[in-house]
């Protein structure tokens, strides 16, 4: 092989390698699909209920968002802060989510989820709470400038 063709061989390696980094780092900083999104939200105000965080969780509602007996977000807010103040640990495990976006209208989407809530009033570590329930959601979403916000809820209790 002459110094040339080594030369060009070795350059159009590189090429290729920073080609191919390149295109991985174009996956790695993509948005995640659509669905994946509304979903992490989903975990994400789950979390949030667990933390307490009262602003992160009305951050991912939409403007008009209402719920069962909740018209407005100062209603939700309101609802929250009682909740937040009487129920020292809460914990929040999610199952069965599943998101549908309208294959119609691309800015807006279904998902339903169970929710097993338990609490503990006295704020303490033991291992039973003093109080669960299992519930069935089902929530609205629409696409406001390429985010995702929570427009309603309904829910019922899971074995009602």
């Amino acid at each position: 092989m002459t110094q040339t063709s080594h030369t060009r061989h070795t350059i159009r390696s590189s090429l290729s390698l920073l080609a191919l980094l390149y295109l991985f780092s174009l996956i790695g900083c993509s948005t995640p699909p659509d669905a994946q999104q509304i979903n992490d939200h989903i975990y994400d105000i789950a979390e949030n209920i667990e933390n307490k965080n009262t602003n992160d969780i009305l951050d991912r509602l939409s403007h008009t968002f209402s719920a069962k007996h909740l018209r407005t977000k100062e209603d939700t807010q309101r609802l929250l802060m009682l909740s937040f103040l009487k129920y020292k640990r809460i914990s929040v495990l999610l199952t069965n989510v599943k998101v549908s976006i309208n294959e119609i209208y691309l800015d807006q989407a279904t998902a339903t989820f169970n929710v097993i809530a338990t609490s503990n009033t006295t704020g303490g570590a033991s291992l039973i709470p003093n109080e669960g329930q299992a519930y069935r959601f089902t929530t609205n979403w629409e696409k406001i400038d390429d985010e995702w916000y929570l427009q309603q809820a309904q829910w019922k209790r899971a074995f009602e």
